[in-house]
């Protein structure tokens, strides 16, 4: 039907517009040449109402797992008695409405639509929600939350009131995959000097095709280069988590790291903050190698450098491999020092069990270090010298053969050696007899007793000590009465 076909019979003509088509209406009207009514002033129209119904976009697009909105804007008079929404995927339709407990929907004045995933709730707009559905004034909205390949579709919104209805479509595009970056940590902490590896890791479809590590350090941000023979950073990307790793971390490494990985479906990054615990601690023996006469006291320097102060000090000791922890300032007085106001250790009346490696650690709120030395004991010259040359004695009495050890330290044991025909006997202090006495320490001296024609002969005297055995010149016994 056509302006033309009005006229004062036929006054009336339906039409189903928004205002702005009704007003080019009018004036298509007045300025129609046929129009029978043209010169009159006086049109009267008596409009029935409209309705419009205009989604923004033809196409959407949304990533895999993320949600999207989908603007339905309608314009309507008298006010809109429904609205809904279709969702039309591969010929199917289907109504996005309230039914079966899967879909709430609210008040008739402010009407809103949740689509629940599992379909067992029927509380509005919770977390889980697959769809939401919403109606404020002159718009109306469909949200899609966490798409995946089946949102792929034609949505259509629809809108009705007493003029009529009207509907509007648009195709939402779902781009296939994901990838998520994830630093476990948001905060990671490094001693100075020490290495620290950061771990990155990544979900993707498809695999990501390339990743890599970003540092910002006073905002100034800079790509990270490693693996090169002199590289400050190691970066591991041959598994899952990836790595990097920052050598011997100083104060320029305090910085926010980040980690950014990509594929075909986009890129996503994740970043950490790196904090260089300051501070040092630096354990230092004056000398690698120390000398002390047997008996003597001897001090092994030992000095710390630390930030904060030194909170322990403790000294070990390796002798023959076998290691064992020093406690000084005790009851036998054999170790002094080895406190945090005098860390030296003091070795009193030294002798050949304190020849050892002794190392001296230190311990501070940054870390911990130590620094060894080697103790040797220094015997002092010895020798073992007889008193007389020759004894005389007379058969049945007994005699002492002496002889004296000088020099330190003493020996640990004594024994003689008997030498008569060509014939060498050993007189031990274990195998004392009736015949033969070896004395105690310190004393070196034989007693022979009832002595006969056989105890004539050469006698040696032996001193044993750690190092081995000295031998002190022969003597000669004689018998009175009897053939030497």
């Amino acid at each position: 039907m056509s302006t033309n076909d009005l006229s004062l019979d036929n006054p009336e003509w339906p039409v189903t517009a928004n205002e702005s088509s009704i007003q080019q209406f009018v004036e298509d009207l007045k300025s129609s040449p046929e129009s029978k009514i043209r010169k009159r002033n006086d049109v009267y129209l008596n409009i029935k109402g409209f309705i419009a119904v205009d989604i923004e976009d033809r196409t959407y697009e949304v990533k895999y797992g993320e949600n999207i909105t989908i603007k339905c804007n309608i314009s309507a008079s008298p006010k809109t008695e429904s609205v809904k929404w279709q969702k039309n995927r591969n010929g199917v339709k289907t109504d996005i409405k309230a039914d079966d407990r899967k879909y709430f929907v609210s008040n008739l004045e402010y009407p809103s639509l949740t689509i629940v995933n599992d379909g067992e709730t029927d509380i509005a707009n919770t977390d889980d929600s697959k769809y939401r559905i919403s109606c404020w004034r002159n718009l109306s909205s469909l949200s899609i939350v966490n798409a995946d390949e089946t949102d792929e579709a034609v949505y259509t919104c629809l809108a009705k009131n007493d003029s009529g209805c009207h509907s509007d479509y648009t195709y939402l595009f779902v781009r296939k995959g994901f990838i998520v970056v994830d630093l476990v940590d948001k905060k990671h902490e490094v001693k100075y000097g020490e290495n620290i590896t950061i771990e990155c890791s990544i979900s993707a479809l498809p695999y990501a095709t390339s990743v890599k590590w970003q540092k910002n350090r006073n905002g100034v941000q800079t790509d990270i280069i490693a693996n090169k023979d002199d590289s400050k950073y190691r970066i591991s990307v041959w598994r899952n988590p990836y790595s990097l790793t920052i050598v011997n971390a100083d104060e320029t490494d305090e910085a926010v790291y980040t980690c950014l990985a990509k594929n075909e479906f986009g890129s996503h990054s994740d970043y950490t903050y790196l904090f260089v615990k300051k501070g040092f601690i630096a354990v230092h023996i004056v000398n690698k190698i120390y000398e002390v006469k047997y008996g003597e006291t001897i001090t092994i320097k030992c000095n710390i450098s630390a930030s904060p102060n030194a909170t322990s000090v403790k000294w070990q000791k390796i002798r023959n491999g076998v290691t064992t922890d020093i406690e000084a300032n005790t009851d036998d007085n054999k170790y002094c020092g080895s406190e945090l106001a005098y860390p030296s250790l003091i070795i009193i009346n030294a002798d050949d069990t304190d020849e050892a490696i002794y190392t001296c650690f230190a311990e501070n709120d940054y870390g911990r270090d130590g620094d060894n030395t080697s103790l040797s004991v220094k015997i002092g010259e010895l020798s073992i010298r007889i008193l007389k040359k020759s004894y005389i004695g007379h058969k049945h009495d007994s005699v002492v053969l002496e002889c004296v050890a000088s020099g330190n330290p003493p020996p640990e044991a004594v024994y003689w050696l008997k030498e008569k025909d060509r014939k060498i006997i050993e007189i031990r202090k274990e195998t004392n007899n009736s015949k033969y006495h070896v004395s105690n320490l310190p004393s070196l001296s034989l007693r022979i007793r009832r002595i006969d024609d056989s105890d004539s002969g050469k006698y040696t005297c032996i001193a044993v000590y750690s190092k081995g055995e000295y031998r002190s010149k022969p003597m000669t016994m004689s018998v009175f009465g009897g053939n030497v």
